[in-house]
């Protein structure tokens, strides 16, 4: 089973995404897709770290190229949680052997590795829960790079919420189920 939970920054969307994982089969994965690259991602991860501590996840961190990570055995009968596709996606976009400004094509192509990895892992759980921020919602992009970025993003969401089971929209912290699950 796959669950896509989407919203805008700060919606709601990873506390829900949580809440639907604690109440899911064990053993629970939380797979991290955040690149630690700086000090402020480093210091991100460290209070997320501290955050999950003690909520029944073992944590995969992985930055990109989800195609061709091997969950372990125990997984296909619990739960995983992706956290988080917008992570996913810059770092497939802006792989260090990526072009410095991606194109259109380099877009679609980083939209559909970050999806394919995302489907691979599905395959590997009983139940797979992504997160993702809503793309497109705010003011036009200030750079060609950022562009390439939301329409990548975009892209994924689409792929993702097409062959997911239910899909959750999260609002000012409500979540609204648009597709399967109780409405």
């Amino acid at each position: 089973m796959l669950i896509l939970v989407t919203g805008g920054a700060a919606s709601g969307k990873s506390a829900f995404a949580e809440q639907l994982a604690a109440h899911r089969a064990h053993p629970r994965y939380y797979l991290a897709t955040m690149s630690p690259e700086g000090a402020a991602a480093q210091e991100k991860i460290e209070r997320h770290r501290s955050l999950r501590a003690g909520r029944g996840f073992r944590v995969i961190e992985r930055e990109r190229d989800l195609s061709s990570l091997e969950l372990p055995a125990d997984a296909r009968t619990g739960t995983v949680l992706v956290e988080d596709l917008g992570n996913l996606v810059a770092n497939e976009l802006f792989s260090p052997e990526a072009r410095s400004c991606p194109t259109e094509e380099d877009a679609v192509f980083a939209a559909q590795r970050a999806a394919d990895g995302v489907f691979h892992l599905a395959g590997q759980c009983a139940l797979l829960i992504a997160v993702t921020i809503e793309s497109g919602l705010g003011a036009p992009a200030p750079s060609p790079e950022t562009e390439r970025y939301l329409q990548a993003l975009g892209r994924t969401g689409c792929l993702v919420a097409a062959h997911a089971d239910e899909v959750h929209v999260c609002t000012a912290g409500i979540p609204v189920c648009i597709k399967g699950g109780a409405r």
